[in-house]
Parts: C-alpha cells; sequence; structure tokens
C-alpha cells in the first residue's frame, strides 16, 4: 500500500494530521517498508480517534446525568427551604399556643388557688345546717359531707360540695314524700312525711289518726302537733302528691320560728 493510494480516503483534516504524523516518523531509506510504518501509524490514529469519540460521548452523557442531578438537587433545595420555611411557621404557632397555655395555666392556679381558700368556710357552713335539714335530706348531705373531707385533692372536695348544694336546690323547689318510723310519745309510729322545701315538713300516721308539723330551727330540725294540723288534711296532701291528680286547696299549719338556712 503506497502514500498516493491512501490519501484520497481520508478528509483534508485528516490528511494533515497523517502529514503530521509522517513528519514524525524517523526519516528510513527508500524500500524499507514504509507503507508498514505508514500503516501502523494510521491504526495508532485511528485508536486515538476512537478513544477521543468514546470520550465525547462518554462527556455528553456525563454532562446529561450532571444537568439532570442538578435539576434534582435544586427541587430538592427548593423542597427543604419549603419545609423550613413550614416548620418556622409552625414552630411559631407553637411558641404562642405555649404561651396561651401557660396563661391558662397560671390563670387556672390562681382560681384553685383562691378555691382552695373558700372552701372551708363553705363547708363549715354546711355543717352548721345539717341539723336543720329534714331527716331525709340529712343523711344525704352527711355523706357528700364524708366525701369531702376524705377527697384527695380540692377538686374531688369541691365535687362532693357541688353535689351537696345541687341536692339542697333540688330539694327545695319540690314536695318530697317519704315512708318511715318515728317516735311519737313513748311508741313508734310507721308515718308518711311530706315535705315542702327545705323548711316544712307534715307527717301522718298509717290509720290517719296523728299529724304533725315539722319545721327547721336554730337548734335543728323539729317535730311537733301544733292545733290545726288535722290528719284528714295532711292524708289529702299525701294524697294528691302520689296520685298527681287535680289541684285543690289545702288549710295546713305553718310554724312562725322557721328559720332560713
Amino acid at each position: 500500500m503506497t502514500t498516493s493510494r491512501l490519501i484520497p480516503r481520508f478528509t483534508r483534516a485528516r490528511a494533515a494530521t497523517l502529514g503530521l504524523l509522517m513528519l514524525c516518523v524517523p526519516a528510513v531509506a527508500p524500500g524499507a517498508g514504509i507503507g508498514a510504518e505508514v500503516d501502523a501509524l494510521v491504526g495508532r490514529w485511528s485508536a486515538i480517534e476512537r478513544q477521543r469519540s468514546e470520550l465525547d460521548a462518554d462527556w455528553r452523557e456525563r454532562r446529561v446525568a450532571g444537568e439532570r442531578q442538578q435539576a434534582l438537587l435544586e427541587r430538592e433545595k427548593a423542597d427543604l427551604e419549603r419545609l423550613i420555611e413550614q416548620r418556622a411557621a409552625v414552630e411559631d404557632d407553637v411558641s404562642a399556643r405555649r404561651g396561651e397555655l401557660l396563661a391558662e395555666q397560671e390563670s387556672l392556679e390562681a382560681d384553685a388557688a383562691v378555691l382552695t381558700a373558700a372552701l372551708p368556710p363553705v363547708v363549715k357552713r354546711l355543717e352548721a345546717l345539717l341539723p336543720r335539714l329534714p331527716p331525709p335530706l340529712r343523711a344525704l348531705c352527711q355523706a357528700e359531707l364524708d366525701n369531702a373531707a376524705a377527697a384527695a385533692d380540692t377538686s374531688g372536695e369541691l365535687r362532693s360540695v357541688l353535689a351537696l348544694l345541687d341536692a339542697l336546690a333540688e330539694f327545695d323547689q319540690r314536695i318530697a314524700l317519704h315512708e318511715t318510723q318515728m317516735p311519737i310519745g313513748v311508741a313508734t309510729v310507721e308515718v308518711q312525711q311530706v315535705f315542702i322545701g327545705l323548711s316544712h315538713g307534715y307527717y301522718v300516721s298509717r290509720g290517719d289518726t296523728l299529724a304533725g308539723v315539722g319545721h327547721s330551727t336554730q337548734e335543728g330540725w323539729r317535730w311537733g302537733d301544733p292545733a290545726g294540723a288535722s290528719p284528714a288534711a295532711v292524708r289529702r296532701l299525701v294524697d294528691a302528691q302520689r296520685s298527681r291528680g287535680r289541684l285543690e286547696l289545702l288549710a295546713l299549719p305553718v310554724s312562725t320560728e322557721i328559720v332560713a338556712p
């Protein structure tokens, strides 16, 4: 293979490159195998060209991959910045809510201190009121006072006191019936009692032979049999409350020694 036959196969740039390569070839005598030397140089040049092409392709792939990775990193950066802003906003809300809760806690603690100081006088007043209550209500209120005394904290004591006050208010707004045995004279008689609020009460025996009136005094609840408390009138009151029938006017005595609770 001769040089004149190889040159038409290459472009001008490649011919120029080949020329440079030939300049680098040491001078040899004519007929010393210059064709083989040229073939070797062309092979080296082709290998270099392939390597360059491979490097260009690899660089392009790396550039595309780098651009994609950069885009991903930018999106992640934007997401992180957004999360940081959201977290900052949440922390601000949490701080504000924490401040509100602390203020509310301080207010509750102040109210609890006031309540703790106010409960003992209320309990003492209720204990003094206890003997003056109608007997059926007295047992319930005594139980609530016992619960208040045994409470482990202020809230438990307050619940018992409120339950007692609710019982007093409910009893004071209705007419209550109660059956029991009570001592009258030297005997124990089975009676039916009617309580009108916290201050007035009446009883009538089973046989409608005995009747009396009760009322609250400074010394406690007191039963008596004043004149005018007829068994028939008290019986009509009991029957009216049991049947919830028609209304009627009843003449019953009212004590003038009643002391308001």
